[in-house]
């Protein structure tokens, strides 16, 4: 009976070394790095976050809304007042993500257990 040897080298097969990045990530990274973004595993593999393009597109539509202000010299007021009303609908939209509402809190005790107040005021 024959004897059955090992092949040296490496093993066959195809696929490429583990850890090495595909062309998305290279692109994906390489955007990032042009936009001047913060670079790692987390950071380039998280989406656009929705709030950011909610605040691109309104400040567009504040850009295009100041182009044709009454004052500007190619005033539309439709067009003005139509692009205003755009900005702040999406800001409407964007102001729960961006601030947190306040909200009311009574302080009510327990009526067999009140709440007793007490203060000192000492001088010296």
């Amino acid at each position: 009976m024959a004897e059955v040897t090992k092949k040296k080298g490496p093993p066959k097969g195809g696929g490429s070394r583990k850890g090495k990045k595909n062309k998305r990530t290279l692109i994906r990274e390489a955007l990032r790095k042009a936009e001047g973004k913060p670079m790692g595993k987390k950071a380039a593999s998280s989406a656009v976050r929705a709030t950011e393009i909610m605040r691109k597109v309104a400040n567009s539509f504040l850009a295009l809304a100041s182009k044709y202000q009454p004052s500007a010299p190619a005033n539309d007021e439709k067009k003005f007042a139509n692009y205003l009303r755009m900005a702040a609908d999406v800001a409407k939209d964007l102001a729960p993500y961006e601030d947190s509402r306040l909200a009311s809190t009574i302080l009510r005790g327990d009526p067999e257990q009140p709440i007793h107040h007490r203060i000192e005021i000492e001088y010296v």
